[in-house]
This record gives structure tokens, sequence and C-alpha cells, in this order.
């Protein structure tokens, strides 16, 4: 007895075991919401009907009983096998079988696992359905349980900016792209769909989306300016501070905030979102047939309003009463970039050689400058002893370049959480990092001799140059503390004399007068966010306002020359490098792309009496141009600027020059940190 009760046991357990591997093989049901031809819209009275316009094509992975198939075929009353909900919602819509389901040529060949559920014109299409199958009934004379099956599509749709190469030629505008699945491809998948497990399923799908992007395609060909107004596509620009539409008649409290007619607070909103007029859309390929070849559409906006400089975030909705299933939902796109007007640098200015700071890793200024003045020549004529006066042109050009072709490592951020229990800082959070730079090039050089009159400071500093930096708090105006050191080489141009020296330099921050533009800051929603992001609040940029820095510094250099060679009459021997330092660089930006700087450094020579006391000065005004290079991190600008005096290593004539020129400048360009 206890034999045959294992036997049965062992047997009982096989059995689970193979049902379970033959499940796990199973693939799983699969349906897709489709748009019904003209002819499948037809009732058998010959008359077309609108509650047949869209349809759910569902496909099973097992055969289901023949006598079931049978009494759904004949539309026969009571053969409910499964339904559709949108949510909790059951709707009443019954099931049939798919006219695919039967080869055409031997009506009584069918495969009883395809069926068809039609749907009403008034279907809202961008809702979520599922198909349910509560009992579903197999030749072994079991039922199977089918849950829960997702309704997806046979096509993707998106939208997305024209890049300068493809895409039609629409570079820098809004592009719709619609895309169908090749049957071919999938098949090359490690798990082919159901749509394309047999050679006819794949022929009833690839007439199917072809018919569906001549369609679509004509749709949009035959859109006239009054059908393209009714497509709504509002943007978000994710560096602009924006207010109520004139329409909600908002006023202004004496604290800025904006209260409705209501007296309610006015909150950012679709409805106050800039728009952008649609004038034209364009498709891609050339004909109707070449699309549906390709099973690809793509069409551009064409727009009475540029696209913003700025990233925003985009929202495209077509509000034509007969748009296509496939441009029925909203379609969005987040952190679009912008055409580009400004870089990401705050302020481009002439700064110091050798103390530029240490996230600015790529620095190149060009200059000219031509002067016309009376010089002494020897008399040409012959036997003719004296000088003459002659009127010469005399043109200088000036290279100006920092280069830290390394990048910036960050070796340690240390983040403290927020204080508590102290109200004058409960909320502030502190931070440490320790940055380094492994090599970078400093120089301000120009062509000609280096005499009284030059045009430049003539100096090269190569080095390396590491920085500590303590943030205090991170409130709008942040207080910091950075502290730098440098370990560099300086020489003039020609190599005449050279200095190696160590420098170490205290910058601080303080709120009270730190006031920079891109810190003037407020926040608002995003509004328009899709499924991978959340409307949390952004930080904005106040353009409206103008910004203020003042930054004092301190340092100190202690070195040795170590190379003298013919140098200039200015020289004057000295080995020891022992100076320190103080100074103020001030940064004004009266507008969004102008910045007025100024800055002067105070030298104290130790051990040098012909020179104990240096001073160098330099003050300039630039504006922004567009982004150079296209690159987020970079920015170039014209400028002029005004240099008085001297730096290290003193070793020729100081410079006294107003230039006019062209700077690129760029912050962590070669950093993996990336941006500031």
């Amino acid at each position: 007895m206890l034999a045959n009760y294992w036997r049965i046991v062992a047997a009982v357990l096989f059995a689970l075991a193979a049902s379970m591997i033959v499940r796990a093989q199973e693939k799983d049901p699969e349906a897709y919401l489709r748009t019904s031809s003209s002819t499948e819209r037809m009732l058998p009275n010959g008359t077309s009907s609108d509650d047949r316009f869209y349809h759910v094509e569902i496909y099973m992975p097992i055969r289901l009983k023949q006598d079931v198939h049978t009494l759904l075929r004949r539309r026969a009353t009571g053969a409910k096998l499964g339904a559709i909900a949108a949510g909790n919602e059951e709707l009443p819509y019954s099931l049939e079988v798919s006219p695919n389901d039967c080869t055409l040529d031997q009506a009584d060949d069918c495969a009883r696992t395809h069926f068809r559920i039609y749907l009403p014109k008034s279907t809202d299409t961008t809702k979520r359905y599922q198909v349910f199958f509560d009992s579903y009934p197999v030749d072994s004379g079991n039922n199977r349980r089918f849950r829960a099956i997702d309704v997806g599509l046979d096509y993707s749709s998106s939208i997305a900016k024209g890049n300068k190469v493809d895409l039609g030629g629409c570079a820098d505008r809004i592009v719709l792209i619609l895309k169908y699945a090749e049957e071919d491809r999938e098949a090359d998948q490690k798990k082919t769909p159901l749509r394309f497990q047999s050679e006819q399923d794949k022929q009833a799908y690839k007439k199917y989306a072809k018919q569906r992007l001549i369609s679509t395609y004509n749709w949009v060909k035959g859109l006239n300016s009054q059908a393209l107004s009714q497509t709504d596509l509002m943007i978000r620009p994710l560096s602009t501070l924006l207010g109520p539409a004139a329409s909600r008649r908002a006023t202004r409290d004496p604290s800025g905030a904006w209260i409705l007619p209501d007296r309610s607070l006015w909150k950012l909103g679709e409805l106050d979102l800039p728009r952008l007029r649609v004038l034209q859309l364009r498709t891609a390929q050339g004909t109707a047939e070449q699309s549906a070849d390709d099973r690809f559409l793509s069409a551009c906006f064409t727009t009475a309003e540029t696209l913003p400089n700025e990233a925003f975030n985009i929202k495209v909705k077509f509000g034509q009463p007969d748009v296509p299933l496939e441009l029925s939902k909203s379609f969005v796109k987040t952190a679009v970039e912008g055409n580009p007007l400004q870089a990401a640098p705050g302020k481009l200015e002439d700064s110091k050689v050798g103390q530029r700071l240490i996230e600015r890793d790529l620095d190149v200024a060009v200059t000219f400058a031509s002067s016309v003045e009376d010089k002494q020549k020897p008399n040409p004529a012959p036997n003719t002893t004296g000088t003459i006066t002659v009127r010469e042109r005399t043109t200088r050009a000036t290279l100006d370049v920092r280069l830290a072709p390394l990048g910036i490592r960050s070796f340690f951020a240390k983040i403290n959480s927020p204080l508590v229990g102290n109200t004058r800082t409960t909320g502030r959070t502190s931070a440490h990092y320790f940055l380094l730079t492994p090599f970078f090039i400093d120089a301000k050089v120009s062509t000609g001799e280096i005499v009284k009159d030059t045009l430049s400071l003539n100096r090269v500093i190569l080095g390396t140059q590491t920085e500590y930096q303590y943030i205090h708090d991170t409130t709008t105006f942040p207080t910091y503390y950075r502290l730098l050191s440098r370990f560099s080489s300086a020489s003039d141009r020609d190599f005449k004399q050279a200095e190696y020296k160590g420098t170490f330099e205290f910058r601080p921050v303080l709120s009270a007068l730190n006031h920079p533009l891109v810190s003037i800051q407020d926040t608002q929603d995003q509004v328009i966010i899709d499924e991978s992001n959340k409307n949390t609040p952004l930080t904005f940029i106040s353009s409206q306002k103008g910004g203020y820095e003042i930054v004092p510094f301190f340092g100190g250099e202690i070195g040795r020359t170590y190379l003298r060679r013919n140098p200039a009459a200015a020289v004057k021997p000295s080995d020891t490098v022992r100076r320190l330092y103080a100074g103020a660089d001030i940064t004004l930006n009266p507008f969004n792309r102008t910045t007025l700087s100024a800055s002067d450094t105070f030298y104290f020579n130790y051990g040098v009496p012909q020179k104990p006391r240096a001073n160098y000065f330099v003050t300039s005004a630039s504006f922004l141009l567009i982004k150079f290079a296209g690159s987020p991190q970079a920015g170039h600008s014209l400028f002029i600027s005004y240099e008085r005096g001297q730096q290290p290593p003193f070793d020729g004539p100081g410079v006294n020059a107003l230039k006019v020129g062209y700077r690129i400048q760029a912050d962590r360009i070669f950093s993996p940190l990336g941006t500031r």
C-alpha cells in the first residue's frame, strides 16, 4: 500500500512538473489596438457602422475548444468568452473571431487563436485598456485562466528636435516620428511575437501597417492652415520665469505674488505656457508609398515663432476631429536643447595670467591693435647726416590662452546633513570638495619686441593646480571659501628669465558680496512632464535683474629663479622669489549677456629693492555671443579691455594697452565633473 501511495504521489508531481514546463514554454497572449478598415466596419446588411471604427486584435498562445470557437464565429447568443475593461470598468463590447483567424481560401481552416473586440469611434484611445479571459476552454477539456492582458500598440510615435544632419532637413525644428514594426526583423529576436508567428500573420500585419502609414501620411499632407491652427503646440522654457497669461487678468501684490480675480493665488499651468503657431507640417518622405515601404513617417513643424534659445519642454496635441489613431495622444518631450544663443559660462572676462580659476580649463582670446606714430629715422639722402621724422603704422597681435587638457579631478566630496536645533542654521547644508588640475598652460603674449609700449604682459605659465572648497551654506546667495594652491613655472615670452614657485591663495566668497546673475533665482513647476521625470520645481535664472560679485583674495608665493638668459634691459638679478599679494575681483552683470569686470592686484616683493611693490590692473567689458560650437559648456564673446601694470616674474616693462578682441572660454569642458 505504501509503495502504491508513493507511486501516485510521484505521478502527480511528474504531471505538475510537465504542466509547469509546458506553461513556461507557452507564450503570453497579445492584444493590440487598431483602426478598422472600411471593409471591417461593414455590417451584414451592407451599411458602415462607427460602432466598429476601432478594434482590439487578440492573439492567444493556445487553440480554443472547437465548439466554443464555432459559437463565436456564428456570434451566437451567450457565447461570451472574454471582456475588455478600462480600469475597473468592464465595457459592453463583445468578443468575436478575427477575420485573420481563418484562411481566405478555406473558410473552415482556422487557427482558433485570433479574436477581436470592436470599439466605437467615440472610444478614448488615450486610455489604458485590458482584455480578460476568465475561462478559456481548450481541446484537452481544461479551462485556462488568462487575465489582465494589456492592450498595446503596433507602432511607436514621438516628437524630437531635428538635428543638423538628417530627419528630412528639419534642423532645429520639432519633428513628428511614426514607426511601425517590420515583421521580418522581429523574427530575428529571441522571442518572436505571436503576431508574427506564422506567415499568414506576417502578411496580415504587413498589409495593415502599410495601409495605416498611407492613411496617416495623406492626413498630414491634407492639413491646411485652418486645420493646422487646431494643433496645440506649447513649450516650457526651462530657464525663464513665466507669469500668468493676460487672459487670466491676474494682478500682482506688493510681495510680487500674482492674484487671480477670485482672490486665489495664481499657479503656473498649461494655460499660461507660451504657444507656437503651426504654419506647416511637412513630411520628409516624397510619397505615401515610400513611407509605407519604410514603415516610417517623419514630418517637421514650421512655426511662426522660433524655438527658445534655452532648453525647454514641449507638448503637442492634435485637436482636429479626424486625427488618426497614431497621432491621437499628447506628445511630450522634455529637456529639449534650445537653439544656440547663450553659453554656460556665466561671465567671460579678461583675467590674470596664472591666476585664472580652476574651473576655467579653456580660455582663448585674440586681439589686434594698430597705431600710427612719428618715428625718427636716418636721413636716406646721400651725404646727409641727421634724422627725419617718418609717420609709421604699427600693428600688433596678442594671444591670450589658458588650457587644462587633463581636466579637473575630484578626490572627495563630503556633504554634511542639515543641522538641527539651531534656528539660525536649520536647513543649512555644508560640503567639502578637493579638486585637482594635473596640468595647465596659461599665457598672454604679443608679437613684436618686448618694449615699454608692448601690448601684452608676455608671460607664460606652466603648472599644476589644486583647490579645496568649503561650502558654508547652500542658500540662494551662498557663502563658501576657496583655498587654492599652484606649483608653476613662470617666464617671459622669450624665456629669458624663468622662476619656479609655489602659490597659495585664499578667496572668501561672502553672501553679502556674492549676488551673481546666475544666483538670482526662483522656482516654478515644469508643468510639462512625461513618464520619466517628475513635476519637481525647477530653478530659473531671472534675467530681469542685474548681478554682481565682489571677491577679495590674499596670497603668497615662494620659489627661485632658475633661468636667466640674455635678459631684457629692464631685468634685474634676483634669485629668490618671496612675495605677498592681495586684491579683489569685481564683476557686474547689468544685463543678461553683458559682463563688466575689473581686477586689481598689489604685489609686495621681498629681497627685490629695485621693485619692492608692483601693481597689475585689468578691466573689460564683454558681450556674450551665441553658444560656441554647440557646446553647453563653452561660450564666446567680443570684448574690449584695458591693462596696466606688471605680473611676476617682473622681468620686463609693464603693459599699458587698450585692446578689442574675441574670446572663447569654457568651464570644465575637459572635466568628468561636467558643468558647474
